[in-house]
């Protein structure tokens, strides 16, 4: 979709990444134990993409974050692929359930970086890395009091 087009990308602003969140007794399970995968509706688990073509895992939508994450944890769907950051924020400060579930790094997931971007506007990307750089302070404790990690 973007070919001919010129995107300008700012440098990056967090870090993320997309993971799947399981019950503490199904972490380190592997792939194979993940036969229903929940996913925000709308949201593509790439990372599965080929194992859900094959049949080998069911995508189960659900349109919020925490009716996902209940899920999760009645056992519903063996994980939730969402953002882990997300997911934490969720679990912990709005459902009270802290540690219900943890991110299963064994798991395939997706880490990189969220970046601002224009195809219009260069100059303003240009500007807001020049506040990155000249803010990084503020930037660092807007991510601490957020709890946005620097994986």
């Amino acid at each position: 979709m973007k070919k001919g087009i010129n995107v300008v990308y700012s440098d990056p602003v967090a870090a993320y990444i997309d993971g799947v969140m399981v019950t503490p007794n199904n972490k380190n399970k592997g792939e194979a134990n993940l036969k229903n995968l929940g996913t925000i509706k709308g949201f593509t688990a790439w990372t599965y993409l080929d194992s859900i073509k094959a049949g080998k895992i069911k995508i189960r939508e659900n349109p919020g974050f925490v009716p996902l994450l209940k899920m999760a944890i009645a056992n519903r769907i063996d994980g939730a692929y969402l953002n882990v950051d997300v997911a934490n924020y969720q679990l912990n400060n709005v459902m009270k359930q802290n540690g219900a579930l943890v991110f299963d790094e064994s798991l395939p997931s997706t880490k990189s970086n969220y970046h601002l971007s224009s195809v219009k506007h260069p100059q303003i990307i240009e500007e807001f890395n020049q506040f990155l750089k000249q803010e990084s302070a503020l930037v660092s404790k807007l991510k601490q009091k957020f709890n946005l990690s620097d994986k």
